[in-house]
C-alpha cells in the first residue's frame, strides 16, 4: 500500500534536509539524499500481530509437531522478508511531495512539517456514480422508507434522463442537489 501527501512551504531544500536530519536523529529512522530526494527508512514494515499470532498458533499445535515447527518458520519468513518503513520527500515548486509505504511514515512527518508551518494541501477524492447513487439512495430511503425513497431517486433519474442528461449526469445533478456539493 502506498500513502502520499503533499505539504505547501517556501524552506530550501537543503533547510528541509538539514532540519529532518536533527528531527529523526534520536529516531530509529535513518535519512538518505539521493539528487534531489530525501529518503527516509525505519525498520521492518510487518504486522507484530502475525508474528505474535504465528508463534502463539505454532505453540498451540505443537502436538502435531511438524505443523507447529511450519507455523514458526514461515513466521520467521514473513517478519525477516518484510520490506523496512520508506518515505519520499520531492520538492515541486513551493511545495514538498511525502511519499511512504505505511501510515507510520505520514504519521511521523506531520509534526515535522507542521512545526516548520507547512500546509498540508488536501487531496480530493473523485467519487465514482456508483459512490454517489449509493449515497443518494442511502439519504432517500432515511428520508422517505425503503420503497419510497428508491421509487422516489428512480423516479427523479428518470425525468432528468428524459430530458436528454445521461445517467451518470443525472445522478451527479441530484447529488449536488442533495448534498450542495460535486462528486
Amino acid at each position: 500500500m502506498s500513502f502520499n501527501i503533499e505539504y505547501k512551504l517556501d524552506v530550501d531544500f537543503e533547510e528541509i534536509y538539514k532540519k529532518l536530519a536533527k528531527f529523526v536523529a534520536a529516531s530509529e529512522w535513518s535519512i538518505n539524499r539521493e539528487a534531489e530526494v530525501l529518503i527516509l527508512e525505519d525498520g521492518k514494515n510487518f504486522s507484530y500481530g502475525f508474528v505474535v499470532g504465528g508463534f502463539i498458533l505454532g505453540l498451540l499445535t505443537l502436538w502435531l509437531f511438524f505443523l507447529g515447527i511450519l507455523i514458526w518458520i514461515f513466521t520467521v519468513i514473513y517478519a525477516a522478508t518484510s520490506s523496512p518503513h520508506r518515505i519520499s520527500i520531492t520538492k515541486e515548486n513551493n511545495s514538498y511531495r511525502v511519499y511512504a509505504n505505511s501510515e507510520k511514515g505520514i504519521s511521523m512527518l506531520r509534526p515535522f512539517f507542521a512545526s516548520l508551518g507547512a500546509e498540508e494541501i488536501p487531496r480530493y477524492r473523485i467519487l465514482k456514480t456508483g459512490d454517489l447513487y449509493n449515497r443518494l439512495l442511502d439519504s432517500y430511503v432515511s428520508i422517505y422508507g425503503s420503497f419510497y425513497g428508491k421509487k422516489k431517486l428512480e423516479d427523479e433519474l428518470n425525468r432528468l434522463m428524459s430530458s436528454g442528461a445521461s445517467k451518470d449526469e443525472a445522478i451527479r445533478t441530484i447529488y449536488r442537489k442533495q448534498f450542495g456539493k460535486t462528486g
